[in-house]
């Protein structure tokens, strides 16, 4: 999974609840590789890459998300 963090254009801000409201209008492009494929009206399943790319099809497909969509660092558990 690639992803992309694309921000709004115009980053000017002048105060911290500015900056914060700006990040929050953030959004995530993220490329998701394809690994498993069914069609529910023939009932064909395409469960690897490899058959997915000898179909034919798309290996790859791209979604929008919010910036929590991107896997944060994880906890330690060292509280």
């Amino acid at each position: 999974m690639n992803a992309e963090v694309h921000y709004p254009p115009g980053a000017s801000y002048t105060s911290q609840e500015e900056y914060y409201a700006y990040l929050e209008t953030a959004w995530v492009s993220l490329t998701i590789g394809a690994d498993y494929f069914s069609c529910p009206a023939c009932q064909l399943v395409l469960n690897s890459y490899d058959l997915i790319r000898q179909a034919g099809l798309g290996v790859e497909f791209e979604v929008e998300g919010d910036i929590e969509d991107i896997a944060q660092e994880p906890e330690y558990g060292n509280d």
